[in-house]
């Protein structure tokens, strides 16, 4: 089952604020709806619902992502955000997130530490919200 525009758009505004915790800017989501399109992405009613129910509660989308990779694999919700992430590399205002003008070696280290501590959260939060919303 292919999604309607407004699906994509409301999906992929939701998940971008999600993501970089700010507002899409006007021509990613657009962007967004045609890389859809381009690759034909379907989706099954089971993936609808997991959608359906991380924007109505507003979940946290990369805590559930993470532990579905790490259970089964590659799966549709990473394909979206890897999409996402895609198309603010490359856009006008978002690729500064993905690039730094400058090696700072202090700054790298931050986010190191960083990210080492926010994987065990982002697994556990992960973990209960799957179990909560029968996810799995």
């Amino acid at each position: 089952m292919i999604q309607s525009q407004e699906e994509l758009i409301r999906e992929g505004g939701f998940l971008f604020r999600k993501l970089f915790g700010d507002v899409a800017e006007a021509p990613l989501l657009p962007l967004y709806v045609a890389a859809h399109e381009a690759l034909n992405l379907q989706v099954d009613p089971r993936f609808r619902r997991l959608l359906t129910v991380i924007i109505d509660h507003n979940l946290d989308a990369l805590s559930i992502e993470y532990v579905l990779r790490l259970r089964v694999g590659e799966n549709l919700l990473s394909t979206k955000i890897a999409i996402l992430c895609y198309l603010a590399e490359s856009s006008n205002t978002h690729w500064r997130r993905f690039w730094s003008e400058s090696a700072n070696v202090t700054a790298c280290l931050f986010i190191i530490v960083r990210i080492f501590f926010e994987i065990p959260f982002r697994y556990l939060k992960g973990n209960i919200l799957v179990r909560r919303y029968d996810f799995a």
